[in-house]
């Protein structure tokens, strides 16, 4: 890394020659290996320099899922403040939404200037879970729902929508329902009922929080013809799910769920969203996350040309936390690659709210 003293950030690829020209710099013992993180290779691992008119080098190590519109702060060396502030700059010319800062001290130090504290999830898998601060890039910025991983590979979908009835609820959409927005036993008893072995598909899922969740309006965005996510499985497991997913259907006419099945897109969400909906919707993962699954996410607002999620999902193994996936935005054009099922033609969803109905 080299810097010319003017205050401009200098960015590079997180590596052994720039660590190492880092540590020698900033003079901190440990900082190498501090930073040296195999396991961020996949999370676009930088670092984010500023030299002042004295001489004293700052810098910040940032990460980001792929195809995402956020850096994330995971370590800073030198004056916090200023090295954040550089990272908002680079995140500002990239044209992304919003840095976050993931403090894994307890506590110890402050969110940098400026950073707005994040509300501490309701669950991880992780027995410390790091504390949070975010500062969004101009204009409004979105509500703050709660936060929760599920806790078993397959839950998303019920965890999603179990969050996005609390959303709705908590923005004038509902009655408050007493307690947290999600506990184990609402996660086990909604993906229970709604799933199609092992994933939930759109229609079983609506059904199934129209029972756990009555006074909820909501309705299903589905633009294929027959069955869906029945990839993978043999010619017999995809016919008894395909038979579960009629009965889904059935059971959708006799509750008047509308199953619409016109094609969807990201200005007709974004629209959804502004207007205060909720909306639960399956991304293809391959691009974000680097797996060829569906996902669910719960899409809860939008900033300038991004739609932003909750996913229940933190891939431990990648480096990330809680505060990767809370307030999660995505590009409008990423989003719109990601919406789609895995004949990479149809889109699914859930609508929550009372314009979701007719």
């Amino acid at each position: 890394m080299t810097a010319d003293g003017t205050g401009a950030p200098v960015v590079a690829p997180l590596d052994d020659d720039a660590l190492a020209l880092l540590a020698a710099r900033t003079g901190e013992e440990g900082l190498a290996a501090r930073w040296s993180r195999p396991e961020l290779a996949g999370h676009r691992p930088e670092l984010v320099g500023v030299v002042d008119r004295s001489g004293r080098t700052s810098a910040a190590l940032v990460t980001a899922r792929p195809h995402t519109a956020y850096l994330k702060i995971v370590g800073t060396s030198g004056d916090a403040d200023a090295a954040a502030a550089a990272v908002v700059t680079v995140a500002a010319d990239r044209g992304l939404a919003k840095v976050v800062w993931e403090d894994r001290t307890g506590g110890e130090h402050r969110a940098p200037s400026g950073f707005t504290r994040l509300t501490p999830p309701l669950r991880t898998d992780d027995p410390r879970p790091p504390s949070g601060a975010v500062l969004w890039l101009g204009g409004r910025p979105p509500a703050e729902p709660s936060y929760y991983q599920q806790r078993t590979p397959v839950s998303c979908g019920a965890v999603a929508a179990l969050l996005g009835d609390d959303a709705l609820r908590r923005s004038g959409g509902g009655a408050a329902r007493p307690g947290p927005a999600v506990t184990p036993e609402d996660e086990t008893a909604l993906w229970a009922a709604a799933t199609n072995y092992p994933a939930c598909e759109p229609v079983g899922l609506g059904v199934a929080l129209r029972a756990a969740r009555p006074g909820t309006a909501l309705s299903v965005l589905l633009d294929a013809d027959g069955p869906v996510m029945l990839e993978g499985f043999d010619a017999e497991g995809a016919q008894w799910r395909a038979a579960r997913q009629g009965r889904s259907r059935a059971r959708a006419r006799q509750l008047g769920l509308e199953v619409d099945a016109r094609p969807s897109g990201v200005p007709a969400l974004r629209r959804m969203l502004e207007r205060g909906e909720k909306v639960l919707t399956v991304l293809w993962l391959e691009r974000m996350m680097g797996i060829a699954a569906p996902h669910w996410v719960l899409a809860h607002g939008v900033v300038a040309g991004a739609i932003v999620v909750q996913d229940p999902w933190v891939s431990d193994a990648a480096g990330e936390s809680w505060v990767d996936a809370h307030l999660l935005p995505i590009a409008d054009e990423e989003f719109d690659a990601m919406w789609r099922l895995h004949d990479g033609r149809s889109r699914g969803a859930v609508r929550l709210g009372p314009r979701a109905e007719g």
